[in-house]
């Protein structure tokens, strides 16, 4: 009997622990199928000093240095002249009764030129180079110069610098004890009064780890004028695998198109890949998809590059003529009608100002419609602006995206002080 009780109890016991094992098995697996994101992060460990990449917020020339030409005219323009007359092409473009007033200033497509130039906008020495923006460098309490400074070509900053140091361990923390940095930029303004209430003049600074692709828009601003601190803590973030929220310890690697101003021969650039370049590869997927062409405003993935065109490309043949607003007067000094002139210059000779040479910018279009392709530039814009809109409204599907299994994120806190009007840098 008691060798029976016994038997009966083990059985009871052992099936308890296989139902309990089986229910912890069930709770462990349903916990790995919700739609969250499980991560652990370890706040100043071992702390890394960050790449540092710097962009011009407002500004991209400092002189009006000359475009090269792909087509036979014997004249140049300047970047900083055709960002203002790019505008009045799409603005026209985008407009549905071309006789109707226009605006001089037609600010709501000032983007859409600011990307066209994206275009033209590495034909040569057209930029402030490193050597003329860092006046001053010191790095971990050492001399540094513009010779630890590298271009980098971004999608909205044009060119812009990266600092990657060779030793990522500060001795010492404090201010001026990481990198220390005077900087200068004397450029032509391309911002509109209207974005300068976003867009502060000045720098727009991100760090994130070497071989990254930085997002510029994650990073802090540095205006004109003014001294910026930034205190950097650095955090690593381990995620926990998960069915509906998989990581990867291996993501591939991508590559972009940096420079496409040269036909045929692009400029790529490799980064390691993260979550947000899928982010991208799926948008720039839409828009080719829908749209026939790639988000100018987006990183370019070099392989969707070799058979498709950027959604904001203007030939050549209006990209060096001036464009201009003219607006007439009634009899009684009131403001009436503004229509765009185009020069439409064919010789040297032709560039002084001439008002009985310029011809309307509307005739002009309907006369070079399908010889410049221009029914493609404004099926193009029409629909760029309605992907673009819909992105930003409903998002898009990431669901195959994967994140790093372990990642180091960087957080600034950031205070803005006035220099000395007097201020003058010691001199030896």
């Amino acid at each position: 009997g008691s060798s029976l009780r016994r038997l009966i109890w083990a059985l009871a016991i052992m099936g308890a622990c296989i139902g309990f094992s089986l229910h912890l098995a069930e709770l462990a697996q349903r916990y790995l199928s919700y739609p969250v994101s499980t991560e652990f992060s370890n706040e100043g460990a071992d702390f890394q000093f960050p790449t540092v990449t710097i962009c011009p917020t407002d500004n991209f020339v400092d002189f009006c240095q000359p475009v090269p030409l792909f087509i036979p005219m014997n004249y140049f323009r300047c970047l900083q002249d055709m960002v203002l007359d790019n505008n009045r092409v799409y603005k026209l473009l985008g407009s549905e009764n071309w006789n109707a007033s226009l605006r001089v200033f037609p600010y709501n497509y000032y983007h859409h030129g600011r990307l066209s130039l994206r275009a033209v906008a590495y034909r040569g020495n057209l930029f402030q180079q490193p050597y003329e923006t860092v006046l001053y460098c010191r790095y971990n309490s050492q001399p540094c110069s513009f010779e630890n400074f590298t271009t980098y070509k971004d999608e909205e900053g044009l060119m812009c610098i990266s600092f990657t140091p060779t030793n990522r361990t500060i001795v010492n923390a404090g201010p001026g004890n990481g990198l220390y940095l005077v900087l200068h930029h004397v450029t032509e303004n391309y911002l509109t009064d209207e974005e300068q209430i976003d867009y502060v003049p000045g720098f727009q600074v991100a760090l994130h780890e070497s071989g990254f692709k930085p997002d510029m828009s994650l990073g802090f601003k540095v205006p004109f004028g003014q001294k910026t601190t930034a205190r950097v803590y650095a955090e690593t973030v381990t995620k926990v695998n998960r069915d509906a929220t998989p990581c990867s310890k291996n993501l591939p690697n991508v590559t972009y198109t940096m420079n496409y101003s040269y036909p045929d021969n692009f400029e790529n650039q490799s980064f390691f890949g993260d979550y947000q370049d899928c982010v991208i590869r799926i948008k720039q997927e839409e828009f080719r998809d829908t749209c026939g062409c790639l988000g100018t405003h987006l990183p370019l993935p070099s392989e969707l590059m070799n058979d498709t065109l950027v959604c904001h490309q203007l030939p050549d043949e209006v990209l060096h003529q001036n464009i201009y607003a003219v607006t007439f007067r009634h009899d009684d000094g009131t403001v009436g009608h503004t229509d765009y002139r185009i020069s439409n210059w064919t010789e040297p000779d032709d560039r002084s100002f001439d008002f009985d040479k310029l011809i309307m910018l509307s005739d002009y279009l309907k006369d070079n419609w399908d010889s410049l392709n221009f029914n493609r530039s404004k099926t193009f814009l029409r629909c760029y602006d309605q992907v673009l809109n819909r992105q930003k409204s409903q998002g898009v599907t990431t669901t195959n995206c994967k994140v790093r299994c372990t990642k180091t994120r960087y957080r600034d806190i950031t205070t803005t002080s006035s220099w000395p009007k007097d201020f003058q840098l010691a001199a030896k």
